[in-house]
């Protein structure tokens, strides 16, 4: 069971989307940080961060959805061969036109620990978010690759945005994983805090973690007749559709 999310997906599922005012913009941009810093804080990482998984509240904050992909990232200087095999990027899946470049290394050497890619894959979301395409795109997925391996991110001349944004975007977008600045070090950057003016709170700095009691765990499901009479109905229907149509073909 999910929270319901009323205001629905930040972007529709599309390449091509209307632009977000950056004023707009800044302000889910800090609600993704604090999500993130509390996600990176806990070792998850997400995965596979991009405007369709980002829902919005009724309040207009934003929260990020399906973690299929996520994983528990291991520390680098705790990483074994078995651990590797948990944690190598090349393993991870994602949406390729959001996913960093060190994603598309096919030759399984990489066992970087994974925060990175969502600083990347952020970084595309507000991108699309302000100028209403994700920096690279391409016909095929090879030419894809190597686009995001390969050519530099360019700013369209319009709409027009700050520098500072820009700068943002640049750091978020830094090509080699490694180069590339971690969740704390963007949340206090000048263009989130409007020049220092409004730091992130406390507690979103602190990433606390969510104690969840026993009790809340044994009431965490409630009658699901409900949905197992549904699913059932489901079941039932797609066997006689199915039936029925083996049987048109059986008479033709």
């Amino acid at each position: 069971m999910l929270e319901y999310v009323a205001g629905g997906a930040l972007l529709p599922e599309s390449m091509t989307t209307a632009p977000i005012p950056e004023k707009r913009s800044r302000l889910f941009a800090r609600d993704m940080l604090a999500g993130l810093k509390y996600l990176h804080d806990n070792g998850i990482v997400h995965g596979d961060i991009k405007p369709a998984n980002i829902l919005i509240g009724d309040d207009g904050s934003c929260k990020f959805t399906d973690f299929g992909v996520s994983h528990i990232s291991y520390a680098e200087d705790e990483m074994d061969e078995s651990s590797a095999g948990k944690d190598s990027l090349h393993r991870l899946h994602g949406t390729p036109i959001f996913m960093a470049p060190e994603l598309w290394d096919s030759d399984g050497s990489g066992s970087l620990p994974g925060a990175t890619v969502d600083i990347w894959a952020l970084g595309c979301t507000l991108f699309q978010m302000l100028y209403g395409s994700p920096p690279f795109m391409a016909d095929t997925q090879m030419m894809l690759m190597e686009a995001i391996l390969n050519d530099e991110h360019k700013f369209p001349s319009r709409p027009s945005t700050s520098d500072d944004v820009k700068e943002f975007l640049s750091l978020a977008l830094t090509k080699k994983a490694k180069e590339r600045p971690d969740v704390y070090s963007l949340a206090t950057h000048a263009w989130v805090t409007e020049r220092g003016k409004h730091a992130l709170s406390e507690d979103h700095a602190q990433g606390k973690l969510v104690n969840v009691s026993e009790e809340e765990i044994r009431h965490a499901f409630s009658n699901v007749n409900g949905f197992k009479l549904v699913a059932s109905i489901k079941f039932r229907m797609h066997s006689l559709l199915e039936s029925a149509r083996l049987s048109i073909l059986e008479k033709n």
